[in-house]
This record gives structure tokens, sequence and C-alpha cells, in this order.
């Protein structure tokens, strides 16, 4: 992998991350889903968390992945 691209990867991650947190917390004031540490670790908001962060992820990165490489077509 050359510079340009591990530095292509770094920015699809970045964007990726940061469009994922707006998105989660956009569905989280919708829904009024709240987690806090203070509740226990192992329950099943932690699992809902997590569970929203990764779909979400997989499904931003994959766009913004699809965005980048037309765009250098």
């Amino acid at each position: 992998m050359g510079k340009s691209q591990a530095k292509r990867t770094g920015y699809v991650i970045t964007i990726s991350i940061i469009i994922t947190y707006i998105i989660v917390k956009i569905v989280y004031k919708l829904t009024g889903f709240y987690y806090n540490f203070d509740e226990g670790l192992l329950n099943i908001k932690l699992l809902i968390d997590l569970s929203l962060w990764a779909v979400v992820f997989i499904a931003v990165n994959f766009l913004v992945k699809m965005v980048f490489h037309k765009r250098i077509k």
C-alpha cells in the first residue's frame, strides 16, 4: 500500500467515524435512548449501543469508500 493509499484510508476512516457519531447522536435524540456506564458495564443497553454504532459505521464506511472510489476514477 502506497503513501497516498494509506492517507486515503485514514481519511475514509476518520470521515466515517465523524459521520457515524453524528448519525448515532441523532438516532439517540429521536428515540430517547440513553446509556451511561454508571448503569453497569454488561447490560442490554450496552449491546444496543454497540450494535447501533457497528451497523451505522459499516454502512457509512461503505458509502464513504464508494464516494472516494468514484472520485478517484
